[in-house]
């Protein structure tokens, strides 16, 4: 029985010991060895000759702790990264989405304009200078007209700046004629506070002047880029006579904070 028993053994433990397996903190010894003093160093042949082979593998046990070189085995089978098309095609329909509700505001606003400035502009906005038909009209073309070139994706930035403020200026209304109205935990009555839809427009458009366009859009496909298309206009205006270096460092001086 012992005989048989040593002739399975003998292949399996006559093959050779790689060095991480015995030096070093990975080692793992069964339970009956424990007590026993550890292996004794080998000579450098036999290092360099271990150094160069893999670690054994057994299908049913094994003397060796798993090695560090071994590379790591994946834990997730799904997808870390989204798709450029999906993300892309979600930026695309959210701008449409977005411009044709702000393009709305902007008729809202030129179908009543004496409405528009006698109760909001004259009651909540008194310190503007110039008279309120004015501002009510600005705000009215301003969204018509940026609305128009968002759903483009023509100068995005800009545009969805513009839109921004106009709807800052609906949020401090709203806030200056209802407050919070308990928010965030008051339920009220029409389900909704009345600044809230105006602060989804304000954090929206807010995305777009930081963001852009992205890949479906005028600044992309017909520009060259909206940032690029700023700096070559700011090339013609600020840089004519004064040579390329001086052109060169003004261009570079002009760069938005959330671009590196």
């Amino acid at each position: 029985m012992s005989s048989r028993f040593l002739i399975v053994l003998l292949p399996i433990l006559s093959q050779p010991m790689p060095t991480h397996a015995l030096v070093g903190p990975a080692i793992m010894e069964p339970s009956c060895f424990t007590r026993h003093a550890p292996f004794p160093p080998l000579p450098p042949a036999r290092l360099s000759h271990l150094s160069r082979s893999s670690p054994p593998r057994f299908p049913y046990f094994s003397l060796y702790a798993s090695s560090p070189l071994d590379p790591p085995a994946s834990t997730s089978p799904l997808p870390t990264t989204v798709p450029p098309l999906l993300s892309t095609l979600t930026l695309t329909l959210l701008r449409l989405l977005t411009a044709s509700l702000m393009f709305h505001h902007g008729l809202d606003k030129l179908s009543n304009v004496e409405g528009f400035s006698l109760n909001v502009v004259e009651k909540f906005f008194a310190f503007l200078p110039g008279p309120p038909p004015l501002w009510t009209l600005s705000a009215a073309y301003t969204q018509v007209i940026c609305s128009v070139t968002l759903s483009l994706g023509a100068l995005t930035r800009l545009s969805s700046f513009s839109l921004f403020s106009t709807m800052a200026f609906a949020v401090i209304f709203h806030l200056q004629n209802t407050g919070l109205e308990g928010y965030p935990l008051s339920v009220v009555e029409q389900h909704s506070y009345n600044f809230e839809l105006a602060s989804m427009y304000v954090g929206v458009l807010g995305l777009f002047a930081v963001k852009g366009g992205g890949g479906w859009s005028v600044d992309e496909k017909l520009l060259g880029g909206e940032i690029e298309f700023y700096s070559s206009v700011l090339k013609r205006l600020f840089g004519e006579g004064e040579g390329e270096e001086a052109e060169d460092e003004k261009v570079e001086g002009f760069k938005f904070p959330w671009l590196k």
